[in-house]
């Protein structure tokens, strides 16, 4: 982040980021130009998840020990790892839960278990913050009470939100507050009794209360402001059916309410475009006399999208936008994001392209010395075939297509000033990098 801030102030681009900038995309009043990937979590991942502040990811994967130590070797030898975390089956296949901190470059194990103990459901993001709510499908044929319920600190701490007899009910999140509520009840004999719900900030359960055995679901007004619990109730007078109610949860006194639920509070409403994200699209490459398709992840916004990885199954940004994240051959990737104003963004493209200039007419000035010198200091007219003549001296010949030659031909030896003589120039923004007859280059603007 200091080589960031630095690169800022002084406004001078960092050369790793110059060669990004033809594909930079622009989001909101800022460029996102993409860094060069970096490997997050080697091998077998199944799922991940950003945390709401964008600092971290949490990340399921699946393992053997026979691959473990090949990899956590790897991961060692470019960035730190912590083993933490005990359990799993040390001759089989277990899954493990790997957090990332983006900005350390730091990962951590802080989750392993035997694959046929437990398997791996939902990972939800606490708003504001970089913990998480994870689920998980513990022993058993998959009934409610065998899903486990965890917290993630942001300092990386697992915490259980369920007992061994507990099914863990949900994780409900506050659609504008930012709130998470979730539920757990004791499960016995295919019920569910002595429910018990709760809030989760950043560092953890912060209020708590007991709910009714006729809890079925919890969830938020269409507001996000008011904690609901869906009640089955018994018959009324007259009926024989249960019926369902909605109530007001009040975490201060632990009491329930009715609630009158509006009647189109279920309705999903779609949200508007995106301004600007990334996507997996495919992407079509010839392979000799066949067209191979492929699943590439792009950058783009409304106008204008860049490629980030080939060959890729899944990709997404971080809410902050400071990174983008990838899986490709099984393994999580991460490519930093740089956001810049826009005038320094034009100040970098217009750099980048007179260097570009510069140096396509340093090459094609170079071809035309060899030339002369292969043609006894002769060359042609600019009014003659001169790319014919020169393209064989160049290793790319579509520079000589940017360049606009000048030189009205003749034996160069002759020529009493060639220093001051001009050859050709490239066009680039604000000017123009001209050749000399003696193969100096200059930047001249308009």
């Amino acid at each position: 982040m200091m080589l960031f801030a630095a690169i800022l102030l002084m406004q001078v681009p960092d050369p790793t980021l110059i060669s990004a900038i033809r594909s930079a995309v622009p989001v909101g009043d800022k460029v996102a130009i993409l860094r060069p990937p970096e490997l997050a979590i080697p091998g077998r991942i199944l799922k991940y998840q950003w945390s709401a502040d964008g600092k971290a990811l949490l990340v399921f994967r699946q393992d053997t020990v026979k691959t473990n130590a090949d990899w956590l070797s790897a991961m060692d030898s470019n960035k730190g790892v912590i083993h933490s975390g005990a359990g799993g089956d040390p001759d089989g296949l277990n899954v493990e839960i790997w957090r990332y901190t983006f900005e350390n470059r730091l990962s951590t194990r802080v989750f392993r278990e035997s694959s046929d103990h437990w398997r791996p459901m939902d990972i939800t993001a606490v708003p504001n913050s970089s913990a998480f709510v994870f689920t998980g499908l513990r022993d058993g044929s998959g009934s409610p009470g065998d899903f486990a319920g965890y917290f993630l600190s942001g300092s990386g701490k697992v915490t259980h939100l369920s007992g061994p007899n507990d099914g863990y009910g949900g994780t409900e999140v506050s659609p504008t507050t930012g709130q998470v509520i979730y539920s757990v009840g004791e499960f016995h004999d295919g019920k569910f009794s002595r429910w018990r719900a709760g809030i989760i900030g950043p560092s953890g359960v912060v209020k708590s209360m007991d709910l009714p055995d006729s809890l079925v679901m919890m969830s938020w007004s269409s507001d996000g402001k008011t904690s609901l619990a869906l009640l089955k109730l018994p018959p009324k007078p007259g009926s024989s059916k249960f019926h369902y109610e909605w109530q007001k949860v009040d975490w201060e006194t632990g009491q329930l309410s009715p609630y009158q639920k509006p009647k189109d509070a279920d309705k999903e409403v779609e949200p508007p475009p995106a301004e600007a994200g990334v996507s997996v699209v495919p992407v079509s490459i010839p392979t000799g006399a066949i067209q191979q398709e492929i699943k590439s992840a792009v950058i783009f916004n409304k106008e204008k999208s860049g490629l980030v990885a080939g060959d890729v199954s899944e990709a997404n940004v971080s809410p902050s936008w400071n990174a983008v994240s990838y899986i490709a051959q099984g393994s999580l990737f991460v490519r930093p994001v740089v956001l810049v104003d826009k005038q320094t963004f034009d100040e970098w493209r217009d750099k980048l392209a007179r260097e570009e200039a510069i140096g396509i007419a340093k090459q094609v000035g170079t071809a035309f010395a060899i030339l002369a010198a292969d043609m006894d200091d002769e060359l042609p007219s600019a009014r003659t075939d001169w790319k014919k003549a020169v393209i064989p001296y160049i290793k790319n010949a579509d520079m000589v297509g940017r360049f606009n030659y000048t030189y009205g031909g003749g034996n160069t030896s002759k020529v009493k000033d060639p220093q001051n003589t001009v050859m050709g120039y490239v066009p680039g923004p604000g000017g123009r990098a001209v050749v000399y007859l003696d193969s100096h280059v200059k930047w001249v603007k308009n």
